[in-house]
């Protein structure tokens, strides 16, 4: 039973139905005013949603009684709104008073009671608070009143607003089209779904916007991606707009809410945010075995014949070698140049884009070599090769490729996360005191822990043919019986030649001791060479904590020291530069490593390059080579390396003075889905990093191949 009712024996009392035609829609009302106004963060409101009840679009109906009670019913398409008040016994209410509340009242509290749609904020525990700003009697009864309320019920969310009744006193309301947004399931890291708040404001005072900001529960969760309202005036009539995007940060339901301060009110008007996040697959890393799918030599996937200068061949590469026809967003490739008939370079890119300033292999005349190419897929799943200057043949082997969309999961399943590690070599066959003999492989084991040795699906490494007895190549793979019909790598008779993979594992079975079954590599050489392997990071199966995805880019060049462009000149001998990445190529505020095709330019010496993170705590310059040039020999190679807090990164050479170029085709991110924290603001890596994996490696075997 409303309090109202009660206080109503024996007293005489009246109900006034106020019925008026509605407002025009940019009008602003005009006293005397008559307006019941809510705002409330909580979908399990009585009241819910940011609201203004007016005459016009609901009825009203008050009742006042004696003791200075006061009861109203507002009824708008069918949906009732009950408010009872009353002031303490034995006080009358008092213009220009704060008065505590609850829901029955005494001689010190006030009483409040709100009833909506058929729920009610009824219990003993109820509080709030009612700020009265005008009353005006007759015959003891009231015929005019204002006033704030509060109303905060212990299941339910707190509700505020406006009560006006016959009175002179103006007051500020806005209207929101929504109470809630409720963005369903998005992918964690995603950024695609996006909601908009429309305020419009309805008082007879201007609503001014202080700030609108997100705060809760999971405020990372989402993000203001376009704001009108805030630090707006809002006449009446007048609207603004707030548009929030989801950015799921965990595989769970994730809450915030969304504050609109308005006229002093923090949280005047507020809206409950809710996403459900699930795990998707794009950035995730598909390792294949490796597949030829063009050769000029035979025309495999192109034309028969050389690429001549300033020619592009046009390559398919989804749906063909293993690679899936729909989802892919770039592939790992390792692209040969064949007896070029003029030094020069390839350039490889996304179809449909412009042609970068960048290169993906450098070489010199007659030089046969591989360097590996990590870039996007373009315009109907093809990439461009193009080659700058005289004719020369070309040889694509694809090795593995990241997925372009999250729902490729439910395809082919969760690709691999990127697990950088402390860069070590792991295998030098120098200290064999003999070279790999031809046609024989070796076998390379690491050890992660019993553990963790079955998430591990390949190796990250750099592959070094180092003085071999003649022309040949190698091959990297998982070590199964056969070996595939692909090259990682091409040397020539004494060159010292570099490449980086991304190989597959498998279990050791031709290992020894407590290295049989362990994850490992093999290295097949068709000539006689020394080899060595720096191992830089592994591919997991995405079980692991604070795991990198991928996102490739457009070959973007950020380092030229023959134009001084990103480096101030040539490095000389023992000489360090550092080298920071520009905000175009940092494609997420958590960005932690970058993917480079490095080039060493004619250097005076033979000598090596190394490249490392800068400006990280406990990361010094690591014992293992980059890239490899001799003496005037132009090389590239890729390198995967992480960056510091200001997306800096160093490059040292050891011996003479080479130029140096640099180019970005890719980054990867902390994916917040297996993040061990909360996710730092700003870019790289910004102290000691504590590598999630420390293996340890055993030497490699020699078998036959």
């Amino acid at each position: 039973m409303r309090i109202l009712r009660a206080l109503l024996v024996g007293a005489t009392a009246s109900a006034v139905t106020l019925i008026v035609p509605p407002l025009a829609a940019d009008a602003a009302p005009t006293a005397p005013y008559t307006v019941f106004t809510n705002s409330a963060a909580g979908v399990s409101s009585p009241l819910r949603g940011t609201d203004v009840y007016e005459p016009g679009s609901a009825t009203f109906t008050w009742q006042p009684g004696a003791n200075d009670a006061l009861g109203m019913t507002v009824v708008r398409s069918g949906y009732t709104v009950d408010l009872d008040i009353a002031p303490p016994t034995g006080q009358s209410w008092t213009a220009g008073t704060n008065y505590v509340t609850n829901y029955s009242g005494n001689s010190t509290t006030a009483s409040l009671q709100l009833t909506a749609g058929g729920s009610a904020c009824s219990t003993a525990t109820t509080s709030g608070s009612l700020s009265v700003k005008e009353v005006e009697r007759a015959e003891g009864l009231i015929t005019a009143f204002a006033a704030t309320y509060s109303s905060n019920c212990p299941n339910f969310a707190p509700i505020n607003g406006e009560i006006r009744w016959n009175s002179s006193v103006g007051f500020v309301a806005t209207k929101a089209d929504t109470e809630k947004l409720d963005f369903g399931s998005d992918y964690v890291g995603g950024t695609g779904l996006r909601k908009t708040v429309t305020l419009t404001a309805k008082g007879s005072e201007p609503s001014v916007v202080l700030a609108t900001a997100i705060e809760g529960a999971n405020p990372n969760a989402f993000a203001i991606v376009a704001d009108t309202c805030d630090g707006q005036t809002l006449a009446a009539g007048a609207t603004c707009l707030v548009t929030v995007e989801a950015r799921a940060t965990a595989a769970a339901a994730q809450q915030a809410i969304l504050n609109v301060g308005i006229n002093g009110v923090v949280d005047q008007a507020a809206f409950p945010l809710t996403v459900t996040g699930k795990i998707g697959a794009k950035g995730t890393y598909y390792k294949m075995s490796p597949a030829r799918i063009m050769d000029t030599r035979s025309g495999l996937g192109t034309t028969k014949a050389a690429i001549g200068a300033g020619g592009v061949r046009h390559l398919q590469v989804t749906g063909r070698g293993g690679v899936p026809g729909t989802g892919v967003g770039a592939v790992v490739l390792n692209v040969t140049v064949v007896s070029p008939s003029a030094a020069g370079y390839l350039t490889v890119f996304p179809t449909g884009v412009a042609r970068p300033t960048a290169s993906s292999v450098n070489f010199a005349k007659g030089w046969t070599g591989a360097n590996s190419v990590t870039v996007a897929v373009g315009t109907g799943g093809q990439v461009d090769i193009y080659n700058a200057v005289g004719s020369a043949g070309v040889i694509v082997d694809v090795a593995g490729y990241y997925a372009g969309t999250e729902s490729h999961i439910n395809s082919y399943g969760l690709g691999g996360q990127y697990q950088p590690i402390k860069p070590r070599r792991i295998l030098d066959t120098r200290k064999w005191g003999e070279k790999l003999p031809t046609e024989y492989f070796t076998s390379v084991a690491m050890n992660f822990g019993d553990s963790d040795n079955y998430h591990i699906k390949a190796f990250v490494v750099n592959i070094t043919a180092f003085s071999p007895d003649g022309n040949g190549f190698l091959t990297a793979w998982d070590g199964n019986e056969e070996i595939p019909a692909t090259s990682t790598l091409n040397f020539t008779k004494g060159k010292t030649v570099p490449n980086m993979a991304i190989v597959p594992v498998g279990p050791c079975w031709l290992c020894e001791g407590e290295w049989m079954n362990r994850p490992s590599i093999s290295v097949y050489t068709s000539k006689t060479t020394h080899i060595l392997i720096d191992v830089v990071g592994v591919m997991d199966d995405s079980s692991f904590t604070d795991g990198l995805r991928f996102t490739p880019s457009t070959p973007t060049r950020i380092a030229d020291s023959r134009t001084g462009l990103g480096l101030p000149n040539g490095l000389s001998a023992g000489e360090t530069d550092v080298v920071t990445a520009p905000n175009s190529v940092i494609t997420k505020p958590n960005t932690e490593a970058l993917a480079l095709n490095v080039t060493a330019v004619n250097p005076t010496a033979s000598t090596w390059l190394t490249v490392w993170p800068n400006g990280i705590a406990g990361i010094s310059q690591p014992t293992v080579s980059s890239l490899n040039p001799a003496k005037g020999q132009t090389v590239p190679n890729a390198v995967i390396t992480q960056v510091g807090p200001t997306s800096a990164f160093n490059v040292f050479n050891q011996a003479g003075t080479t130029q140096v170029l640099i180019d970005v085709v890719g980054s990867y991110w902390l994916y917040p889905g297996t993040a061990s924290g909360t996710l730092a603001a700003g870019q790289g890596v910004g102290k000691e990093p504590v590598y999630r994996l420390n293996p340890t490696s055993a030497s490699g075997s020699i078998h036959r191949g």
